[in-house]
Protein backbone atom coordinates (compact mmCIF):
# COMPACT_ATOMS: atom_id res chain seq x y z
CA UNK A 1 0.00 0.00 0.00
CA UNK A 2 2.80 2.40 0.91
CA UNK A 3 4.64 1.68 -2.32
CA UNK A 4 1.44 2.33 -4.23
CA UNK A 5 1.01 5.67 -2.47
CA UNK A 6 4.59 6.69 -3.34
CA UNK A 7 4.00 5.65 -6.93
CA UNK A 8 0.83 7.76 -7.11
CA UNK A 9 2.59 10.77 -5.55
CA UNK A 10 5.57 10.72 -7.93
CA UNK A 11 3.22 10.01 -10.79
CA UNK A 12 1.37 13.25 -10.02
CA UNK A 13 4.65 15.16 -9.77
CA UNK A 14 5.69 13.77 -13.14
CA UNK A 15 2.36 14.78 -14.65
CA UNK A 16 2.70 18.31 -13.27
CA UNK A 17 6.27 18.56 -14.60
CA UNK A 18 5.15 17.35 -18.02
CA UNK A 19 2.57 20.15 -18.14
CA UNK A 20 4.88 22.88 -16.81
CA UNK A 21 8.11 22.03 -18.65
CA UNK A 22 7.10 23.48 -22.07
CA UNK A 23 6.26 26.83 -20.46
CA UNK A 24 9.63 26.91 -18.71
CA UNK A 25 11.36 26.37 -22.04
CA UNK A 26 9.27 29.14 -23.60
CA UNK A 27 10.17 31.53 -20.78
CA UNK A 28 13.86 30.67 -21.18
CA UNK A 29 13.66 31.23 -24.93
CA UNK A 30 12.05 34.61 -24.39
CA UNK A 31 14.82 35.61 -22.03
CA UNK A 32 17.45 34.51 -24.52
CA UNK A 33 15.75 36.71 -27.09
CA UNK A 34 16.05 39.62 -24.62
CA UNK A 35 12.37 40.03 -23.82
CA UNK A 36 10.58 40.49 -20.53
CA UNK A 37 13.73 41.30 -18.59
CA UNK A 38 11.96 42.76 -15.58
CA UNK A 39 9.31 40.03 -15.41
CA UNK A 40 11.41 36.91 -15.84
CA UNK A 41 14.93 37.68 -14.62
CA UNK A 42 14.30 36.02 -11.22
CA UNK A 43 13.71 32.65 -12.93
CA UNK A 44 17.29 32.16 -13.99
CA UNK A 45 20.71 33.09 -12.57
CA UNK A 46 22.53 36.13 -13.85
CA UNK A 47 24.59 35.36 -16.93
CA UNK A 48 28.26 34.76 -16.22
CA UNK A 49 29.42 34.46 -19.80
CA UNK A 50 32.60 36.44 -20.39
CA UNK A 51 33.72 37.61 -23.79
CA UNK A 52 37.46 37.19 -24.25
CA UNK A 53 39.64 39.64 -26.12
CA UNK A 54 42.30 38.43 -28.51
CA UNK A 55 44.96 39.27 -25.94
CA UNK A 56 43.30 36.99 -23.38
CA UNK A 57 41.69 39.71 -21.28
CA UNK A 58 38.00 40.09 -20.52
CA UNK A 59 36.12 42.94 -22.20
CA UNK A 60 34.06 44.55 -19.46
CA UNK A 61 32.77 47.87 -18.18
CA UNK A 62 31.71 47.80 -14.52
CA UNK A 63 31.83 43.98 -14.68
CA UNK A 64 29.31 44.06 -17.56
CA UNK A 65 30.53 41.93 -20.50
CA UNK A 66 30.81 43.80 -23.80
CA UNK A 67 31.91 42.78 -27.27
CA UNK A 68 33.36 44.49 -30.33
CA UNK A 69 31.19 45.40 -33.32
CA UNK A 70 33.47 46.12 -36.30
CA UNK A 71 32.75 48.31 -39.31
CA UNK A 72 34.59 47.83 -42.60
CA UNK A 73 35.24 50.88 -44.73
CA UNK A 74 34.10 50.78 -48.36
CA UNK A 75 36.70 53.10 -49.85
CA UNK A 76 40.50 52.83 -49.60
CA UNK A 77 42.10 55.29 -47.18
CA UNK A 78 45.75 56.05 -46.67
CA UNK A 79 47.31 55.60 -43.25
CA UNK A 80 48.03 59.32 -42.87
CA UNK A 81 44.38 60.29 -43.18
CA UNK A 82 43.17 57.42 -41.05
CA UNK A 83 45.55 58.19 -38.17
CA UNK A 84 45.10 61.97 -38.12
CA UNK A 85 42.59 61.79 -35.26
CA UNK A 86 44.79 59.95 -32.75
CA UNK A 87 45.43 61.53 -29.36
CA UNK A 88 48.26 64.06 -29.16
CA UNK A 89 51.28 62.73 -27.34
CA UNK A 90 50.14 59.13 -27.72
CA UNK A 91 51.38 56.53 -30.23
CA UNK A 92 49.53 56.07 -33.50
CA UNK A 93 47.66 52.84 -34.20
CA UNK A 94 50.64 51.27 -35.96
CA UNK A 95 52.87 52.14 -33.01
CA UNK A 96 50.25 50.96 -30.53
CA UNK A 97 50.07 47.58 -32.25
CA UNK A 98 53.78 47.09 -31.54
CA UNK A 99 53.24 48.00 -27.87
CA UNK A 100 50.08 45.94 -27.37
CA UNK A 101 52.00 42.82 -26.33
CA UNK A 102 53.34 44.72 -23.31
CA UNK A 103 49.92 46.15 -22.35
CA UNK A 104 47.46 43.31 -21.59
CA UNK A 105 44.49 45.69 -21.24
CA UNK A 106 45.04 47.40 -24.59
CA UNK A 107 42.72 46.31 -27.40
CA UNK A 108 43.98 47.24 -30.87
CA UNK A 109 42.21 46.23 -34.06
CA UNK A 110 44.49 45.45 -37.02
CA UNK A 111 44.56 47.41 -40.28
CA UNK A 112 41.99 50.22 -40.58
CA UNK A 113 38.86 48.58 -39.20
CA UNK A 114 37.08 50.73 -36.59
CA UNK A 115 34.86 49.15 -33.99
CA UNK A 116 32.50 50.14 -31.23
CA UNK A 117 31.43 48.20 -28.16
CA UNK A 118 27.98 46.76 -27.43
CA UNK A 119 26.61 45.01 -24.35
CA UNK A 120 26.64 41.23 -24.76
CA UNK A 121 23.42 40.34 -22.92
CA UNK A 122 20.43 42.08 -21.41
CA UNK A 123 20.83 39.86 -18.34
CA UNK A 124 24.11 41.61 -17.49
CA UNK A 125 22.64 45.12 -17.31
CA UNK A 126 21.22 46.93 -14.28
CA UNK A 127 17.45 47.23 -14.54
CA UNK A 128 17.58 51.02 -15.00
CA UNK A 129 19.77 50.83 -18.13
CA UNK A 130 18.17 50.87 -21.59
CA UNK A 131 19.42 47.73 -23.31
CA UNK A 132 18.23 48.86 -26.76
CA UNK A 133 20.47 51.92 -26.49
CA UNK A 134 23.54 49.70 -26.01
CA UNK A 135 23.11 47.82 -29.31
CA UNK A 136 24.25 48.62 -32.86
CA UNK A 137 21.31 48.92 -35.25
CA UNK A 138 21.43 48.72 -39.08
CA UNK A 139 20.88 52.48 -39.37
CA UNK A 140 24.13 53.12 -37.49
CA UNK A 141 26.02 51.16 -40.15
CA UNK A 142 24.36 53.13 -42.94
CA UNK A 143 25.12 56.39 -41.15
CA UNK A 144 28.80 55.44 -40.81
CA UNK A 145 28.93 54.41 -44.46
CA UNK A 146 27.28 57.68 -45.54
CA UNK A 147 29.78 59.72 -43.55
CA UNK A 148 32.58 57.84 -45.29
CA UNK A 149 31.04 58.40 -48.74
CA UNK A 150 29.70 61.93 -48.56
CA UNK A 151 31.12 63.93 -45.61
CA UNK A 152 34.03 66.33 -45.96
CA UNK A 153 36.94 65.30 -43.73
CA UNK A 154 37.21 68.92 -42.54
CA UNK A 155 33.72 68.77 -41.05
CA UNK A 156 33.03 68.50 -37.35
CA UNK A 157 30.62 65.62 -36.81
CA UNK A 158 28.06 65.39 -34.00
CA UNK A 159 26.00 62.25 -33.44
CA UNK A 160 22.74 62.85 -31.53
CA UNK A 161 21.47 59.81 -29.65
CA UNK A 162 24.69 57.92 -30.34
CA UNK A 163 24.15 54.68 -28.38
CA UNK A 164 27.40 52.70 -28.80
CA UNK A 165 28.53 55.38 -31.27
CA UNK A 166 29.57 53.44 -34.37
CA UNK A 167 29.19 56.49 -36.70
CA UNK A 168 31.19 58.62 -34.24
CA UNK A 169 34.01 56.08 -33.97
CA UNK A 170 34.10 55.65 -37.76
CA UNK A 171 34.22 59.45 -38.20
CA UNK A 172 37.14 59.75 -35.80
CA UNK A 173 38.91 56.86 -37.53
CA UNK A 174 38.47 58.64 -40.88
CA UNK A 175 40.24 61.69 -39.43
CA UNK A 176 37.43 64.22 -39.17
CA UNK A 177 38.37 67.55 -37.63
CA UNK A 178 36.38 66.85 -34.46
CA UNK A 179 33.78 64.31 -33.39
CA UNK A 180 31.14 64.72 -30.67
CA UNK A 181 28.97 61.81 -29.51
CA UNK A 182 25.87 62.65 -27.46
CA UNK A 183 23.33 60.57 -25.61
CA UNK A 184 21.13 60.70 -22.53
CA UNK A 185 22.36 57.31 -21.28
CA UNK A 186 25.62 57.64 -19.32
CA UNK A 187 26.54 54.00 -19.90
CA UNK A 188 26.33 54.47 -23.69
CA UNK A 189 28.74 57.39 -23.42
CA UNK A 190 31.11 55.15 -21.48
CA UNK A 191 30.93 52.58 -24.28
CA UNK A 192 31.96 55.28 -26.75
CA UNK A 193 34.76 56.53 -24.50
CA UNK A 194 36.12 53.01 -24.05
CA UNK A 195 36.07 52.27 -27.79
CA UNK A 196 37.78 55.57 -28.60
CA UNK A 197 40.40 55.01 -25.91
CA UNK A 198 41.19 51.48 -27.09
CA UNK A 199 41.69 52.76 -30.65
CA UNK A 200 43.67 55.87 -29.66
CA UNK A 201 40.98 58.17 -31.07
CA UNK A 202 39.55 61.46 -29.86
CA UNK A 203 35.77 61.47 -29.49
CA UNK A 204 34.17 64.02 -27.22
CA UNK A 205 31.09 62.84 -25.31
CA UNK A 206 28.26 65.04 -24.11
CA UNK A 207 24.95 64.35 -22.37
CA UNK A 208 22.03 65.47 -24.54
CA UNK A 209 18.35 64.61 -24.10
CA UNK A 210 16.40 64.61 -27.36
CA UNK A 211 13.20 65.40 -25.47
CA UNK A 212 14.58 68.77 -24.35
CA UNK A 213 12.77 71.91 -25.39
CA UNK A 214 14.75 74.14 -27.76
CA UNK A 215 15.72 76.63 -25.03
CA UNK A 216 17.11 73.85 -22.85
CA UNK A 217 18.97 72.35 -25.81
CA UNK A 218 20.55 75.73 -26.62
CA UNK A 219 21.55 76.30 -22.99
CA UNK A 220 23.23 72.92 -22.65
CA UNK A 221 24.98 72.85 -26.03
CA UNK A 222 25.95 76.47 -26.64
CA UNK A 223 29.64 75.86 -25.88
CA UNK A 224 30.11 73.48 -28.81
CA UNK A 225 26.98 73.38 -31.00
CA UNK A 226 28.04 76.26 -33.25
CA UNK A 227 31.20 74.40 -34.25
CA UNK A 228 29.34 71.44 -35.75
CA UNK A 229 29.07 71.04 -39.52
CA UNK A 230 27.05 67.81 -39.62
CA UNK A 231 24.54 66.39 -37.15
CA UNK A 232 23.68 62.69 -37.51
CA UNK A 233 20.68 60.84 -36.03
CA UNK A 234 20.21 57.11 -36.62
CA UNK A 235 17.07 55.28 -35.45
CA UNK A 236 16.58 57.43 -32.37
CA UNK A 237 12.76 57.44 -32.54
CA UNK A 238 12.06 54.98 -29.75
CA UNK A 239 8.86 56.73 -28.64
CA UNK A 240 6.58 59.67 -29.44
CA UNK A 241 8.35 62.09 -27.09
CA UNK A 242 11.76 61.43 -28.63
CA UNK A 243 10.38 61.68 -32.18
CA UNK A 244 8.77 65.07 -31.58
CA UNK A 245 11.74 66.32 -29.54
CA UNK A 246 14.19 65.30 -32.27
CA UNK A 247 12.03 67.18 -34.79
CA UNK A 248 12.13 70.33 -32.65
CA UNK A 249 15.91 70.16 -32.32
CA UNK A 250 16.40 69.39 -36.02
CA UNK A 251 14.18 72.30 -37.06
CA UNK A 252 16.10 74.58 -34.69
CA UNK A 253 19.46 73.52 -36.17
CA UNK A 254 18.20 74.14 -39.70
CA UNK A 255 16.82 77.53 -38.70
CA UNK A 256 20.28 78.44 -37.40
CA UNK A 257 21.65 77.64 -40.84
CA UNK A 258 18.96 79.83 -42.44
CA UNK A 259 19.78 82.71 -40.10
CA UNK A 260 23.46 82.45 -40.98
CA UNK A 261 22.55 82.70 -44.67
CA UNK A 262 20.46 85.83 -44.03
CA UNK A 263 23.38 87.31 -42.10
CA UNK A 264 25.70 86.54 -45.04
CA UNK A 265 27.77 84.19 -42.91
CA UNK A 266 29.56 81.35 -44.61
CA UNK A 267 32.71 79.30 -44.16
CA UNK A 268 34.93 77.00 -46.16
CA UNK A 269 32.68 74.04 -45.41
CA UNK A 270 29.63 75.61 -47.02
CA UNK A 271 26.34 76.48 -45.35
CA UNK A 272 26.08 74.75 -42.02
CA UNK A 273 24.95 72.84 -40.19
CA UNK A 274 23.65 69.88 -42.13
CA UNK A 275 21.39 67.27 -40.56
CA UNK A 276 21.26 63.66 -41.75
CA UNK A 277 18.53 61.45 -40.29
CA UNK A 278 18.50 57.67 -40.79
CA UNK A 279 15.52 55.46 -39.96
CA UNK A 280 14.29 52.04 -41.02
CA UNK A 281 11.07 51.92 -43.01
CA UNK A 282 9.32 49.83 -40.34
CA UNK A 283 9.86 52.38 -37.54
CA UNK A 284 6.38 53.72 -36.74
CA UNK A 285 7.60 56.76 -34.81
CA UNK A 286 9.57 58.09 -37.76
CA UNK A 287 6.30 59.23 -39.33
CA UNK A 288 5.60 61.20 -36.15
CA UNK A 289 8.99 62.86 -36.68
CA UNK A 290 8.21 63.57 -40.33
CA UNK A 291 4.80 65.14 -39.61
CA UNK A 292 6.32 67.30 -36.89
CA UNK A 293 9.08 68.43 -39.25
CA UNK A 294 6.57 69.34 -41.94
CA UNK A 295 4.66 71.47 -39.47
CA UNK A 296 7.73 73.17 -37.97
CA UNK A 297 9.34 73.94 -41.34
CA UNK A 298 6.01 74.67 -43.08
CA UNK A 299 6.99 72.28 -45.86
CA UNK A 300 4.54 69.55 -46.86
CA UNK A 301 6.95 68.22 -49.49
CA UNK A 302 9.36 66.76 -46.94
CA UNK A 303 9.69 63.00 -47.44
CA UNK A 304 12.05 60.12 -46.81
CA UNK A 305 14.41 59.45 -49.70
CA UNK A 306 16.03 56.13 -50.72
CA UNK A 307 19.35 55.48 -49.02
CA UNK A 308 21.09 54.90 -52.35
CA UNK A 309 20.23 58.44 -53.54
CA UNK A 310 22.59 60.05 -51.04
CA UNK A 311 22.18 63.53 -49.53
CA UNK A 312 22.76 65.53 -52.71
CA UNK A 313 19.12 66.28 -53.57
CA UNK A 314 18.11 67.11 -50.01
CA UNK A 315 20.31 70.14 -49.36
CA UNK A 316 21.08 70.58 -45.69
CA UNK A 317 18.49 68.04 -44.55
CA UNK A 318 18.68 64.41 -45.60
CA UNK A 319 15.92 62.06 -44.47
CA UNK A 320 17.31 58.64 -45.34
CA UNK A 321 14.83 55.80 -45.83
CA UNK A 322 16.70 52.73 -44.72
CA UNK A 323 16.06 49.36 -46.37
CA UNK A 324 17.46 46.71 -44.05
CA UNK A 325 18.05 44.23 -46.89
CA UNK A 326 20.44 46.74 -48.49
CA UNK A 327 22.55 47.21 -45.35
CA UNK A 328 26.14 46.02 -45.59
CA UNK A 329 27.30 44.00 -42.56
CA UNK A 330 30.79 43.06 -43.69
Amino acid sequence: MRLLRYHQTFGCVGLVWTCVEPYIHVADALMQQQYYHQRWQWLRPRSRVKRKAKNGGTLQIDEIPIHKVPFSFILPHDDAGIESNHRDGEPTLSEARQESSDQPNLVVEPDQTPFCYAVSSIMDLPSATNFLATQVWPSARVAAESIERYADRAWTICELGCGPGLPSIASARLGHAAVIATDLDAFCLRLVQRAAQDQRLIVQTRRVDLTWEVDEFVTNTQEWCDTVDLFVLSDVFENHAVATGAARITAHLLSQQQNSQEGAKSDKHGDRPKVWVFAQSDRAQREVFLQEMRMLLCDDTLAWSPMLDGPGRQGNLWLCDLEELQVRYS
